[in-house]
Formats: C-alpha cells, structure tokens, sequence
C-alpha cells in the first residue's frame, strides 16, 4: 500500500512537471491581443476607478484586476511578467483537481483525468493568456474540493468554501453558477448533506449579500431594450458540441485529417465519455455529479442566452474537468475489458490533444501588435498621423510604445456613413499632416466596406504595407 502511495506521489509530481513545461512553452510566442492589453490597462489605473468596479454596471472580473495591479506592480508588465501568473493558476489548479476527484473515482481514474486536464490544449492556452479564465478554473476547483470537504468533515471548511466562491464571482460572473450545480451536489451526496445542513443552509444563504452589488447592475442591463453582450446566439446542441470539442482540440480547431467531417473526429471521444459515465468503478452519485457538471453550467447558459445571448466556450471553462473525468473514467473500464482498446483510445486522445496544442502554438492566432508597433518605431518621423482602425487598438499599440504620437480614432462606417460624409471627416482628420499611418485590426466590425482605407489610397500614396497575423500596417504619403 505504501509503496502504490509513493507510486501515485510520483506520477502526479510528474504531471505537474509536465503541466508546468508545456504551459511554459511558447509562453511569449504571441503578441498580447486587445482583451489581455485590457488587463494592464484595467489593472493600472486610479485606485478610484479600479475598486469601483465592484460597483460599476457592466464590469466584469474586478477582482482579478485588483489581483493583477499588486502582481504588475512586482514583476512589470511585460509579455511573459503577465501571462506568468496565468501560467502558475494553470498549474496549481492541477493537484486540486487530483484531490477532488480521488475519493470519488479512485486513485487510478483520477491520475488519467490529472493527465488529460494537464495536456488539454483548451486549459493550456488559458494558461497562456492574461485573462481571468485560468483564475477561474483554479477558484471553480478549489470552490467545489471546499464543498465536498465540507459536506464530509464541516467546520472551518463552509466559511473556506464561502469566501472562494465569492472570490470566484469576483473573477468572472458566470461563476455564480456553481452555486447551483453545488445545491444539486447535496442532493446527489444528501447522507452527507443532512448533516451538515444547517451549516450548508446557513452559508448558501449567505451569498445573497455579496452578490447584491452584482445582482444591482445585472438586473438594470438584463432587461435594458438596448444593452446588447455582442455574442452571437448558439444553439443548445452546438454549445455542447463545441464544449466537449475545445477539450480535446482547443480554441482553434486544426485542420482536419481527411477532411473528416467534425462529427466522425469527435464521435469515439464521445463513445469513451458515454462508457465512463457507466464505467463500474463510478457509484451512482459521483456519475451524477460528473454529467451534472458538464451540462448542468451549459444548460444555465442556455436558459440566460435565451434573453441575452451570452455564451462563449471560456466562460465554462470550468466543466471541462467534468468531461475529462468521464473519458479518463472510460479509459479505465475499457482498460479492464481489453487492453489493446483501451490503448488504442488513449492514443486518440492524446494525438487530438496534441495536435490542438501544437496547432496552436505553432501558428498564431493573435494580432500581432506586437511586430507591428516595432516595425513603426523604425520607420516612424516626428509629425506622423496614425489611425487606429479599429479604434480600440490604440491601447494595444501604446502598450508596446511609450511614445504617444498625433492620433485619431478610425471613422465608424457601418451606421451606412455615406462617401460625402466620409470625405469630409477624413480632410478634417488629416489636416496638417504629409504621411499617415493606417494601424488595421478586425476591420469589419468599425468599417466594413474599407471607405476610411480607401479615401486614403484615394488621396494619398501608399508608402509601404505590411500584414500580420490579424493586423496591417500602411504607411500613406498625402497629395
């Protein structure tokens, strides 16, 4: 027994190494895109304004901007300083993850699921992003571990697990939704839940009050007539399927082998989640708390997404444990049945998650501002103009520059703007200035018909252009 412990102790030291070096990998390879330059900007202005965020409507994850100001204040804010601390929120959510699900599945299934969550190419690039989302993976698992604690042993355990779900609130909205898929874990664990429940009773209501801040705000945008997220609707099938999908090939599908439709690729991954929801080393509560965790959060998304569509494949980053843990559990029941099977199936998982994680660390996906405002700095002279289209790059831009030259925000077209109209703000725009520089980023959703890129060419010579990945460059000397 000692000595399959010891066994167990170095496979997991062993996961967390592995974690640590693939997260580590490639850390920097990209530019930071807008949403992570958010982060800095969020993160470093007015005390004022950073803690009003609390309260602000419409904020989002004010207090992993608060952590973010006290950790860029001690290592800086360059590329690899921001993305570290995701990376280490990456790693560390790992062991938790082993400790929660080892008492309920066994020691063996829960070392896969550690595996697979350590090669998931979905929970690797969160890892490598200066984002909220790998914070609130590692708060989710700490929050749930907390919870079933709590329900076995009571004690210090309900006021830990009170104060890590609000933190996780705090560090993206939809956490809330734990709440309840936790409420749910009570009935399926009701021998532990009777007693401990007037512990339990006493700290879910409890979370009445720090939401209110939140529920004050959500309320007001919720039923606003014209406050829209910007999310397209998903229908309940396909957040499913693209849910399951990011697992295992993560944020950008890679080109598919054959040209194989999605369907036949994902198909035996599906098969082996299906067998390890039956698998027999699973007691019937723990199945229902894995199934329950994967579709119960996409299941509330939907319901919200009704009157507001709201959902993106991050913002549940936290079910991806709960599929994994099914497949790792499938693993293990084909394993027992047939051992060249059950390898066989493990080898299909791990090449698709390989090839979603070389995929997309091998080609960006990012705009690269980063290339981008170097190029500028060579080429730049004291009285050039630069326009941002669109217009929020300029933050991106400045985070790469200190310099702040003479700038304007792109004009928005797509309200059906007319040429005239055009022409005139452009000569206005442009006035004393010889060469402008064009900085374009996701063009369509400020100017889809390129009139501002255009008059330009109209108006002016172009002098040099550069694309890259998701950004162009244009140098224009005026007539």
């Amino acid at each position: 027994m000692a000595e399959n412990r010891r066994r167990e102790k170095f496979f997991l030291l062993a996961l967390l190494l592995v974690g640590f070096l693939i997260r580590f990998w490639g850390l920097t390879a990209q530019s930071l895109w807008r949403d992570e330059v958010d982060t800095y900007v969020f993160a470093t202005r007015s005390w004022s304004q950073v803690l009003g965020m609390f309260t602000r409507p419409g904020e989002n994850g004010p207090l992993y901007f608060l952590l973010m100001r006290f950790w860029i204040t001690l290592t800086g804010k360059s590329d690899f300083a921001l993305r570290y601390s995701s990376l280490l929120a990456g790693v560390l959510f790992l062991p938790l993850l082993y400790h929660l699900l080892a008492p309920k599945l066994g020691r063996q299934t829960t070392l896969v699921a550690t595996l697979l969550a350590a090669l998931s190419p979905f929970f690797i690039w969160y890892s490598q992003e200066a984002k909220m989302y790998s914070f609130l993976l590692l708060l989710a698992i700490l929050a749930t571990w907390l919870y079933v604690e709590a329900l076995a042993s009571g004690g210090w355990r309900w006021p830990a697990y009170f104060v890590v779900t609000v933190a996780a609130i705090y560090v993206h909205l939809l956490a809330a939704l734990l709440i309840p898929l936790h409420l749910l874990l009570g009935v399926f664990f009701w021998r532990q839940w009777r007693r401990q429940w007037w512990q339990g009773t006493l700290t879910f209501a409890g979370f009445v009050l720090p939401y209110l801040p939140l529920a004050w705000w959500e309320k007001k945008l919720l039923f606003s007539p014209t406050f829209r997220t910007g999310h397209a609707w998903v229908p309940l099938t396909d957040m499913f399927r693209r849910q399951f999908a990011v697992n295992f090939f993560g944020i950008q599908a890679p080109p598919r082998p054959f040209h194989l439709p999605t369907a036949v690729i994902l198909a035996p991954l599906l098969f082996v989640a299906v067998i390890g929801l039956f698998a027999p080393q699973l007691k019937w509560p723990a199945r229902l708390a894995l199934l329950s965790w994967f579709a119960g959060g996409i299941l509330s998304v939907y319901l919200i997404s009704l009157g507001m569509p709201i959902y993106l494949e991050r913002y549940l980053i936290w079910t991806g444990p709960a599929i994994l843990a099914l497949v790792a559990a499938g693993l293990i029941a084909l394993r027992d049945i047939s051992r060249p099977i059950a390898l066989a199936a493990l080898f299909l998982v791990l090449i698709s998650m390989g090839w979603g994680t070389v995929h997309q660390q091998v080609y960006p996906i990012k705009a690269n501002l980063r290339d981008l405002t170097h190029d500028w700095e060579k080429m730049r002279q004291p009285n050039d103009l630069v326009i941002f289209q669109i217009p929020y790059m300029k933050y991106s831009f400045w985070f790469y520059t200190n310099r702040r030259p003479p700038f304007r925000e792109g004009l928005y077209t797509n309200a059906n703007m007319s040429t005239p109209e055009v022409d005139k703000q452009m000569r206005q725009q442009v006035a004393g200035h010889k060469r402008v520089w064009l900085v374009i980023s996701e063009e369509w959703m400020w100017d889809n018909r390129q009139l501002v890129r255009k008059w330009l060419q109209t108006h002016g010579k172009l002098r040099w252009h550069k694309s890259y990945t998701g950004a162009e460059l244009l140098l224009f000397q005026l007539q």
